[in-house]
C-alpha cells in the first residue's frame, strides 16, 4: 500500500513511530511557531486536480498535499 506523502517525504508512520526524540524535537518546533516563526515549508504544497467528469473545471477541484507536520 503506498502511502500519501508532500515533497517532504514524510508519512504520519515517520511521526507515531519516531520515539521520543523526534517528540522533543517535534515540540520545540512548535514552541518555536508561537513565537511568531513559521518554517517556509509550511506555507508549501502539491495541489493534485480532482475532476468528477472530463469537462469539469480544473481550477475550482483538488487537493493539497501540505507537508505532514504542518
Amino acid at each position: 500500500m503506498c502511502k500519501s506523502t508532500s515533497f517532504d517525504g514524510i508519512t504520519n508512520e515517520h511521526i507515531l513511530f519516531g520515539g521520543p526524540n523526534l517528540a522533543m524535537h517535534i515540540s520545540l518546533l512548535f514552541n518555536a511557531l508561537s513565537h511568531t516563526f513559521v518554517p517556509e515549508d509550511f506555507c508549501c504544497g502539491i495541489v493534485i486536480p480532482l475532476l468528477k467528469n472530463k469537462h469539469a473545471d480544473v481550477t475550482c477541484l483538488g487537493i493539497t498535499l501540505l507537508p505532514i507536520i504542518s
